[in-house]
């Protein structure tokens, strides 16, 4: 199957780790560099305000379909979509007369997020694609055509496990964008010597006791893996939208074969049950959590090891092959 992935060509973005994974996995594909479509610009954002997006999104989805065409492609699949309108997925069916799918790694439906336009469009596409049960729900609820329920996974090019002798430079890493929530969790640990990556933080815990604690730089990929190589334990709080079931990190901190501390989800109990990780419900039972993980060296590396045992199979080679099947039955 020849498919033609939509996405911000990113080496460590999605729409690559899907690419890369349709490739193992037998398949032919190639991406779309259409950064506007997948999660948009300040220029779409504010046509979108002003209601004149479609001047913008009709010509790159021309040369979307026209990419499609020279690769032959028997199928097409949007990594998240939120400025591509129906009136474009229709054209893309309508001109390529191939199956056009929509992955979504966040909830378009949740309150956060939900914009009419972005909906709208989820009943144009032939096949919706979701990482878990509730989002599925609501997706149906808006009129997906047919849903799949692909859980997350990892590119074992960008999260390989910790290698043998390296050294430890914190004794916990959090990697992930700023949310309140999770500056919540996180003071309760501000004792210790803790790594903080990702957007947002520098600003909102500025003069707080995390200040100190914010690594600076953007991590992607390898380099979120570094992090987690370098420390004894890493944090997954999951955001709201994630509280019933897993996230990326699910997948990726362990697949690093780092201890994983994360949020009390049925997921997460599932997958890892009481021994693969160190789940937890709340703030103060973080900390108390982390700091006897901290003290036992055997027990963060059993969780170390449980934990990549229950994820190494989770690529997303495995999760395009699944994807692939999906669109071979359209």
């Amino acid at each position: 199957m020849r498919v033609l992935v939509v996405a911000p060509r990113d080496a460590a973005g999605l729409g690559a780790c899907f690419v890369r994974g349709f490739r193992s996995s037998g398949h032919r594909a190639m991406i779309a560099p259409a950064r506007g479509l997948a999660g948009g610009n300040r220029l779409l954002i504010a046509a979108r305000r002003a209601g004149r997006e479609r001047v913008l999104t009709a010509p790159l989805t021309r040369r979307v379909a026209g990419l499609a065409r020279r690769m032959r492609a028997d199928a097409v699949l949007v990594i998240k979509g939120r400025f591509l309108l129906r009136e474009d997925v229709e054209a893309l069916r309508r001109n390529l007369q191939v199956p056009i799918a929509v992955y979504y790694p966040d909830d378009p439906l949740f309150s956060a997020y939900a914009e009419t336009e972005w909906t709208d469009a989820i009943p144009a596409y032939d096949l919706t694609v979701t990482w878990s049960n509730g989002p599925a729900r609501r997706l149906r609820g808006a009129g997906a055509r047919r849903v799949a329920v692909i859980p997350f996974g990892y590119d074992p090019d960008l999260y390989p496990a910790r290698p043998p002798g390296i050294g430890f430079r914190y004794d916990v890493v959090f990697v992930g964008q700023w949310q309140a929530v999770r500056q919540e969790f996180l003071v309760e640990l501000a004792h210790l010597n803790v790594g903080i990556a990702g957007s947002g933080w520098a600003q909102r815990v500025a003069g707080t006791p995390l200040e100190r604690r914010v690594i600076r730089g953007r991590h992607f990929g390898r380099e979120v893996a570094n992090l987690y190589h370098r420390s004894r334990a890493a944090l997954n709080i999951v955001n709201p939208q994630n509280l019933d079931n897993h996230n990326m990190r699910t997948w990726e901190l362990p697949a690093t074969r780092t201890a994983m501390v994360a949020t009390r989800t049925p997921d997460h109990e599932r997958m890892f049950g009481d021994s693969k990780a160190l789940l937890v419900a709340d703030p103060t039972e973080l900390r108390r959590g982390v700091e006897a993980l901290l003290a036992d060296e055997r027990l963060r590396e059993d969780i170390a090891t449980g934990g990549r045992e229950a994820v190494v199979h989770g690529t997303y080679g495995a999760r395009a092959k699944e994807i692939a099947a999906c669109l071979e039955r359209l």
